[in-house]
């Protein structure tokens, strides 16, 4: 159905593809917001199980349905959506989460009242697949802090934003050359030309779960495709502007350390030492003052969703022989100790023994460890308990 001609204050833009499962919670949750002055922009990618039955079941004139012949993945729909988007506001929408009632509603009232914000999340909760909530993202909301962060890395939920047209239309929409990091490039080429925001409430319910694009996210790839992000980003912004958030001298020599880390995790060792040696050239003291630490912790923490702890400790090992000559950054024995520590406890988790043993082992040996952690002492002897054909409860 068309939403008629009269211009709705929003538009909330949304993709599915075989989406039968949670399809239902996620419309029934922009249909019954508060806020009532939309138009509810869904993109059918081509579906092939009861997707399109789903959406004909309902009649609310503020829907306007959209259908793709074959599948032509999310950010192809997204930018189809956007192109026949008429509201001021833009607001996203995933078909497997859901907006809590009073989302547009604020968001909307926040937007009137900041006019120079062009960029605005929420803080979301996290929920598994039957819909428990099982942890909350509360992320930063001032413009200052979120620029300094969103060069290192993503600080918005991507189905929880809302976007001033206007400024989306001067950059253009979601680029093709991201895959599954569309929403991350979009928010740095937003973040260079508008203030940004998220509300601290939790206004979105995010689903976790293995069909999701992220759940779906292989590690490696993701990898090379933030590699691909943050070069775009740093051949944009080529000068510092010291004073400005998210181009000042630091704030480009952490996106070369995160740029690095990504690389370091595809081996990619010439890239890596060719952003460290840029970095160090930019904020040298900064980094070796305890910055280099944290933000290659950050980054390898990220990293760790799709490709796991384990390989950590000798990726940070190898990239700190990156470093260029005569750096010696604060904090890289403390960070080691912390990335050993939580290879062991996957590899308990695991169940690899070994694993658990070799790792505790190099976090024992270094300075100040000795035996004082409990939990590490308690898998370590766990990891020499042999399984018997009684021993119904042992991890190994």
């Amino acid at each position: 159905m068309n939403a008629g001609c009269r211009v709705p204050q929003v538009s909330v833009v949304m993709a599915v593809y075989n989406g039968e499962k949670y399809l239902r919670q996620a419309v029934e949750s922009i249909l019954h917001q508060t806020f009532t002055d939309f138009e509810f922009i869904i993109v059918d990618d081509g579906s092939t199980d009861t997707t399109p039955a789903i959406l004909d079941a309902y009649h609310d004139p503020r829907i306007v349905r959209l259908r793709n012949v074959r599948n032509l993945g999310l950010t192809e729909s997204l930018n189809r959506a956007i192109a026949q988007a008429r509201g001021r506001y833009l607001a996203r929408q995933d078909a497997d989460d859901a907006s809590y009632s009073t989302r547009l509603e604020k968001q909307v009232y926040f937007l009137q009242a900041h006019p120079e914000v062009g960029l605005l999340g929420t803080g979301y909760d996290i929920m598994d697949a039957n819909g428990c909530v099982i942890g909350q993202a509360l992320p930063f909301t001032d413009n200052a802090t979120l620029q300094h962060t969103l060069v290192r890395r993503n600080c918005f939920g991507h189905g929880s934003v809302m976007m001033r047209q206007e400024v989306l239309a001067r950059i253009g929409g979601y680029s093709h050359e991201v895959g599954s990091l569309e929403d991350y490039d979009l928010w740095l080429r937003l973040a260079e030309c508008t203030s940004l925001a998220n509300l601290s409430e939790s206004l979105y319910a995010w689903r976790r779960h293995s069909s999701s694009v992220t759940g779906r996210a292989d590690g490696r790839l993701c990898e090379r495709l933030r590699c691909i992000v943050l070069r775009r980003m740093l051949a944009r912004r080529v000068e510092p502007r010291p004073g400005v958030p998210g181009w000042a001298p630091e704030d480009l020599a952490a996106a070369r350390v995160a740029l690095a880390v990504s690389a370091a995790l595809l081996e990619a060792w010439e890239t890596a030492r060719s952003a460290l040696q840029e970095a160090w050239q930019l904020a040298g003291d900064w980094l070796r003052a305890g910055a280099f630490a944290e933000v290659v912790e950050e980054g390898m923490s990220i990293a760790s969703g799709g490709i796991g702890w384990q390989p950590m400790p000798t990726t940070c090992g190898q990239l700190l022989s990156c470093l260029p000559c005569g750096a010696k950054p604060r904090g890289v024995d403390a960070l080691m100790r912390r990335l050993y520590r939580h290879a062991a406890f996957e590899a308990h988790v695991r169940g690899q023994p070994q694993q658990v043993r070799q790792a505790a082992w190099e976090y024992w040996r270094r300075p100040l460890s000795l035996f004082t952690d409990c939990g590490m002492a308690s898998i370590w002897l766990q990891s020499w308990r042999r399984r018997t054909a009684g021993d119904q409860g042992a991890v190994y």
